[in-house]
């Protein structure tokens, strides 16, 4: 069988498309991880339950991966907020954090998809 060679007219330009395209869906995708970390803090601090008000002050974002990869985290810094989270064998569960998770999972998600559509302009 005989070989068959293929050539890109317009590689160069293509790759470099390519490659602006890349950085604008990550820098969206960036900025909408963001919005919602936040919005999932506001929403598990509403949610927490106040004792003491240690578990609501104890809540917080780490957006310092957002950019690079993508990454965020909503933190319950308080020892016990599994606990109350999930419940014990002597305390019902008072869920704060996994509800404020779904209360922004949607909008999350379309947002994420007008993003990479955003950036293909």
């Amino acid at each position: 069988m005989g070989a068959i060679t293929a050539r890109l007219i317009g590689g160069r330009t293509f790759r470099r498309k390519a490659a602006g395209y890349e950085a604008r869906v990550r820098r969206e995708v960036a900025r909408v991880v963001i919005k919602y970390t936040f919005a999932v803090e506001r929403d598990s601090k509403l949610a927490a339950p106040v004792d003491t008000g240690f578990l609501r002050a104890n809540i917080r974002s780490d957006v310092r991966r957002a950019v690079t990869d993508l990454v965020a985290l909503v933190i319950s810094g308080a020892e016990y907020s599994s606990f109350v989270e999930f419940g014990t064998a002597r305390m019902d569960a008072k869920p704060f954090l996994f509800p404020a998770v779904e209360a922004n999972r949607r909008a999350f998600y379309e947002d994420l998809k007008a993003a990479v559509r955003g950036a293909r302009r």
